[in-house]
């Protein structure tokens, strides 16, 4: 019964009428996850050109060769280009990966091929294609077209392959990422350099500017739909309070009702405008983070992913105890108020009889209780923040670890600057992990508060009498 949530379901019915308004919430939400991945993500040619590790235009039609025909290609660096003069690099494009299934494998390219023509640009003696051209080509053929390829085996450098395939259809998102690179030269030179990296920047600052507006409209409407939910739900407690018999107030006392009605209602509804807030914005942007990051590598990002069982299992246990010691707390605090009604109702009886200190003493216990009971939560919320940055230390160390090494051998083709990328996408989805990591802890307080709410609501209310009559007025 610790993890019921019963009570605070209920609380979302106040939600409902507020649908269109939630549907918006949900839709700006992904937008904000969405535009904070992209805005990272073009971190990656960013650093390709200003690392000069590539060319931006290289870069895309890399990426598009990757997504049409199933293969990826070395990227070659400086010392590349200037270690074998009699076969260099820049005239051909060697395969670093081949994708089950893919075009590429049906016409059997290997890893470790080469590709020294394609189309038109076909090798001959004495005459030898640039690697950029021959990437430009196959980015940009039509598709089913004819296209012919020279391919060098891994197994015989002595021989070349000459064949002719029909080219595969170019995804649809194709042409979105090269239409932004045709404003800047192909020519790889100092101010095209330049130019890159400025129409890259502009890029992030009209998504960062975007995501703004989005995120503060997305704030507002999870502030509006709390405090209309949370004004309804109040009314509709006192309404049936006025409608209760009177033993009950006799019983339990106007103050635990009074805290109900007002801190209570408050308490649970507060559970709403987390669960609105970063319950919804910040778990799907660590999906997106995580998506972008399986794009890089899946296997580094399973690896980082081996913690998540455990912090799944630290939020349970963590959540039980909040709501355990928050249920008490308000019960304390409602005893506290009423203590100082009676106190200050009775005010002249006490300094009569001087029983001053006997109030301040009843005061002083129940004051105590409160105070342990909000130590409990605030221990566990403490303890919440550090306990995922340690889960995240250990599964990022072990993904940085093996990327490192990835990087140094060129393994899977990772290169720096998208092994950095990669970091940043893993951190985004860790960052944001830990901002909902005392969600759980807020839903069970709201929870616990909703429960002695929806007592007073379930209370049959004092029934009317059948053969009741209306009473005459009083007459001096």
């Amino acid at each position: 019964k610790t993890t019921d949530l019963s009570a605070f379901r209920r609380v979302l019915e106040y939600v409902w009428p507020q649908w269109p308004r939630v549907v918006a919430l949900i839709f700006w939400s992904f937008m904000i996850a969405f535009m904070i991945s992209v805005s990272f993500a073009t971190v990656i040619p960013l650093l390709k050109v200003m690392m000069s590790e590539e060319g931006l235009h290289g870069w895309v039609d890399r990426k598009i060769c990757n997504w049409r025909y199933g293969m990826d290609f070395y990227v070659p660096d400086r010392a590349d280009l200037m270690a074998d003069p009699n076969d260099p690099v820049a005239f051909y494009l060697l395969v670093n990966r081949v994708s089950e299934g893919s075009w590429a494998a049906e016409n059997g390219i290997m890893p470790q091929d080469r590709i020294i023509g394609a189309d038109q640009f076909l090798a001959e003696d004495g005459k030898r294609v640039f690697s950029g051209k021959l990437l430009e080509v196959l980015a940009a053929i039509p598709s089913e077209d004819e296209l012919s390829l020279q391919v060098v085996p891994a197994h015989d450098r002595r021989s070349v392959r000459l064949s002719s395939h029909t080219a595969p259809a170019k995804p649809f998102y194709a042409d979105w990422a090269q239409w932004p690179v045709s404003f800047v030269p192909r020519q790889e030179t100092g101010e095209t350099k330049m130019k890159a990296i400025t129409l890259i920047i502009l890029g992030m600052v009209v998504i960062t500017i975007l995501r703004c507006l989005a995120r503060f409209y997305q704030h507002y409407l999870a502030e509006k739909i709390v405090l209309v939910s949370n004004t309804h739900l109040r009314e509709e407690v006192f309404r049936h309070a006025m409608h209760m018999p009177v033993g009950f107030f006799s019983s339990r006392g106007t103050s635990d009702t009074t805290s109900r009605i007002f801190n209570d209602v408050g308490q649970s509804c507060r559970g709403i405008k987390v669960l609105f807030g970063k319950a919804l914005r910040e778990p799907i942007t660590a999906v997106f983070s995580i998506t972008f990051a399986m794009l890089i590598s899946w296997q580094l990002t399973c690896i980082f992913l081996t913690a998540a069982p455990v912090v799944l299992g630290l939020f349970v246990i963590l959540g039980r105890k909040i709501k355990k010691a928050t249920k008490k707390s308000l019960v304390m605090s409602a005893r506290l108020l009423g203590r100082i009604q009676d106190a200050m109702n009775a005010l002249r009886v006490v300094k009569v009889y001087n029983r001053q200190d006997h109030e301040i003493a009843l005061y002083h216990q129940v004051n105590r209780s409160l105070l342990k009971q909000l130590l409990r939560v605030a221990k566990v919320e403490a303890a919440t923040n550090p306990l995922m940055d340690v889960m995240g230390m250990f599964a990022g160390s072990a993904a940085l670890l093996i990327g490192a090494a990835w990087v140094i051998n060129q393994y899977q083709g990772m290169q720096p600057s998208s092994f950095f990328a990669l970091l940043i996408f893993l951190g985004t989805a860790a960052e944001s992990i830990r901002k909902v990591s005392d969600v759980w802890n807020e839903v069970q307080r709201a929870n616990a508060a909703a429960e002695r709410v929806f007592d007073v609501i379930d209370e049959p209310i004092e029934p009317e009498q059948p053969n009741a009559f209306a009473l005459e007025p009083l007459r001096n």
